[in-house]
């Protein structure tokens, strides 16, 4: 509001967070909600915001960015090659120790 981040440089340009959601399934109205994504905001001065929300044993990832920050899909199809990657790797692993 102030236009402060036109003055002073950022600190970073990228936020990243972790919110722990509910382990288990939750329910509207007698539905059960099959996924939960999260939704954030964008300070001033940063280009991207990442999120990551656990619920009922699942991971979601939310990617938002600012106009500066071309080509967010590659960018958020590349996320999910790699964490598809650490997840192959943790399971092969735990088969080599069983």
């Amino acid at each position: 509001m102030l236009g402060l981040s036109k003055r002073l440089p950022p600190i970073g340009n990228t936020l990243v967070s972790n919110i722990p959601g509910p382990p288990e399934f939750l329910y509207l109205k007698g539905a059960r909600m099959e996924e939960l994504h999260p939704i954030s905001t964008l300070p001033a001065g940063n280009l991207l915001n990442i999120t990551l929300f656990s619920y009922a044993g699942q991971l979601f990832f939310g990617l938002i960015a600012s106009d500066e920050l071309p080509n967010l899909e590659r960018l958020g199809r590349y996320v999910g090659e790699a964490f598809s990657e650490l997840e192959q790797a943790v399971f092969d692993a735990h088969q080599t120790l069983s």
